[in-house]
């Protein structure tokens, strides 16, 4: 195939020694050759580079093809994502996070359909890895990138920056990015733009990305108050951006608040500490007028009833979850 269309594979690095090795390997050995690698160094603490620099090593080909940027001061992930794509020289990038990999033919196969299609974002699957297990999350197409857009706005679809092949000139020209310091959502804060300026979309349901979700030390493992305001604000940014086209996109918006509302009741709910997502809830709950409820499904509807009683609430989100969890093993056991 041609190898005309340059790919910058972008990848933030922070703690990650015990996956950079797989990373890295399943990334030099793609079967696409024209790939411009960078790796942002967010002031590790630990030897990943140094186990990166020693993998690159048997992979000389690849040597002239890799930027190393590396940061004064630990940013955070949304300013590494900010530095690749400020450094990026390729037609499209595709992020990798350094503790997940690809298939060795991701960008292979996602090069070929851009070609055939003229997508500005090629989505792909990806395999979902726990402790216990590995699941299959397969993709949902859309045809409209408003409809892509929308849906990303309300998390009716996945929403993460990876797993995705994305035209550069979408960042530059609208000049799209994450705020600094805001690294909860920070995926959030981009993608529904991305898919809003975009014109032409595809999608592949071959799984080829691995997320790993084992790390238990990464970003989103853990909670605490300031992530959960960073998260918040990753919302109210998106929210701007939607509610600056007079009132178009108001049922969208509030839906999109209230899905995250239940969220993070849920959390609340399955957790000890986090009574300040109730808190922070309940606030905004209060400012959502009631007539969008109808738009949500009867359990939901139920769930922002009983958020009056903290107990109840408690009670019926840990039910209501136990029965969906439920049917996912009977879903996903077919």
């Amino acid at each position: 195939m041609k190898q005309d269309i340059k790919v910058t594979v972008a990848v933030p690095i922070y703690g990650v020694e015990k996956y950079i090795e797989r990373c890295a390997v399943s990334l030099f050995e793609q079967t696409y050759s024209n790939i411009e690698y960078i790796f942002v160094n967010d002031c590790t603490c630990d030897n990943s580079m140094g186990i990166l620099k020693s993998i690159l090593d048997k992979y000389p080909e690849r040597k002239k093809q890799v930027k190393i940027i590396v940061h004064e001061q630990n940013k955070g992930l949304g300013a590494a994502r900010n530095t690749a794509i400020k450094y990026a020289t390729g037609e499209f990038v595709m992020w990798v996070d350094s503790d997940d990999y690809i298939h060795r033919k991701t960008i292979e196969v996602c090069v070929k359909e851009q070609s055939l299609s003229n997508a500005d974002i090629v989505t792909f699957g990806c395999y979902v890895i726990t402790t216990n297990n590995m699941k299959r999350l397969h993709v949902v197409p859309y045809e409209k990138p408003i409809d892509f857009s929308l849906a990303l706005l309300q998390r009716r679809t996945h929403g993460a920056i990876w797993g995705r092949l994305i035209r550069t000139k979408l960042y530059v020209a609208n000049n799209v990015s994450v705020k600094e310091g805001v690294n909860m959502g920070e995926d959030y804060q981009v993608m529904p733009k991305l898919a809003f300026f975009s014109n032409k979309l595809a999608f592949l349901d071959e799984p080829f990305y691995f997320y790993d979700c084992s790390n238990n030390f990464s970003y989103t493992n853990m909670y605490s108050e300031a992530k959960l305001h960073q998260d918040l604000e990753s919302f109210d940014i998106v929210k701007s951006f939607f509610a600056s086209f007079q009132h178009k996109y108001d049922k969208e918006i509030n839906l999109a608040e209230l899905k995250l509302i239940i969220t993070n009741f849920v959390f609340f709910s399955r957790y000890k500490g986090l009574e300040y997502y109730y808190v922070e809830s309940i606030k905004r709950l209060r400012k959502i007028n009631a007539t969008y409820w109808k738009y949500l499904s009867l359990p939901e509807r139920l769930l922002l009833h009983f958020s009056k009683w903290q107990s109840l609430l408690k009670i019926y989100a840990q039910f209501a979850t136990s029965i969906k969890h439920i049917f996912e093993l009977i879903y996903f056991k077919r």
